[in-house]
């Protein structure tokens, strides 16, 4: 049994390794015989072979032993160079077939255990998985059709995402993610721990973004981190947002409290349940050098609230409405859709 397996196996490798051959060898045989049956059988009475294209076609009757039988050949030399293109091309397209078999399994081996490279442009690469990883792609599910899954498991956790085995921490495995097309790449923790282990995890998550941020200079990169102390450190490396475990959570809890009912309004915003999003966007030009109010005022004409501004003093949330707005972000809530 055990020598069965290794031959068979043995085999496929051949196959696979040998498939662009073996379809030259099948694109041969199929040009050969068109060519050779129309010259051979132009001239006979009665042939079905009367132009280039129906002699195609009878040669991939002929190999595929679909045999219609609605183009017959008459010639003698005709028949014998039939039987030849049976015996060989049959051959040929089998082992065309196997081959592409192969390839595919491969391939699909290959996929399941994340050994891929990403060729897209523009999509959305998460680094680690961890408790939060789950509701995070549900959620970025609704607006990026890819989203690439780098991590060490030994297959994907998930069906939502395109796996590829790897961690952030090896710039080689970045590289298969193509974080440098990336349109944002996520660095979760490894895991979700307290105390001084959270610390070293930080690190080695710190050390993700400076090589993410070594291969593209103008992806966004969102972090997560376990402790404040190391959102400097974070922001130095070339993170562009971070999310502190259990800090906004926190602060939606005491908000709760004071304020009855924002928990819920945020949570609709977060969630899209309304079909809303908090978004930052450019400035309009059409905006620039007016007063906030009146701004936010055409804004709203046009079914976008505006609730703040962010520019190089920072951002101001309903700054007062005489202030001068002369570029950046406007922070607005409008429809999701894209």
């Amino acid at each position: 049994m055990i020598p069965a397996i290794f031959f068979l196996e043995k085999f496929r490798r051949v196959l696979k390794k040998n498939f662009i051959k073996v379809l030259f060898a099948l694109a041969i045989v199929i040009t050969y015989g068109t060519f050779s049956e129309y010259y051979l059988e132009r001239n006979v009475n009665g042939t079905g072979v009367t132009n280039l294209f129906n002699s195609l076609w009878f040669v991939v009757q002929t190999i595929t032993t679909v045999g219609y039988g609605d183009t017959p050949v008459i010639g003698f030399w005709g028949r014998i160079n039939a039987m030849v293109l049976m015996l060989v091309g049959i051959g040929i397209l089998g082992l065309f077939t196997a081959s592409l078999a192969s390839v595919m399994m491969d391939y699909s081996l290959q996929k399941l255990s994340g050994n891929i490279s990403i060729n897209r442009r523009d999509h959305v690469v998460i680094c680690n998985w961890n408790p939060v990883a789950k509701d995070v792609i549900l959620q970025l599910n609704k607006l990026y059709p890819y989203i690439v899954l780098l991590s060490p498991e030994e297959k994907s956790p998930t069906e939502e995402v395109i796996f590829v085995k790897g961690t952030c921490l090896h710039t080689s495995d970045l590289e298969k993610a193509n974080v440098k097309n990336a349109k944002t790449v996520i660095i979760l923790s490894e895991v979700i721990v307290d105390g001084d282990l959270a610390s070293a995890y930080d690190a080695k998550t710190i050390l993700g973004v400076m090589n993410v941020r070594k291969l593209s200079k103008n992806v966004h990169i969102v972090v997560e981190l376990l402790k404040e102390d190391s959102s400097e450190n974070a922001k130095m490396a070339g993170a562009n947002e971070l999310i502190i475990k259990g800090k906004v959570s926190s602060r939606l809890i005491s908000k709760g409290s004071i304020y009855p009912g924002s928990i819920e309004v945020i949570d609709h915003l977060l969630a899209s349940k309304s079909g809303l999003e908090i978004v930052e966007e450019p400035l309009p030009d059409w905006a620039k050098g007016k007063v906030y109010a009146n701004v936010v005022k055409q804004m709203i004409e046009k079914n976008v609230t505006c609730i703040g501004i962010k520019d190089k003093n920072g951002i101001k949330l309903n700054p007062s409405p005489d202030y001068i707005l002369s570029g950046g972000n406007v922070i607005c809530i409008k429809s999701d859709k894209r």
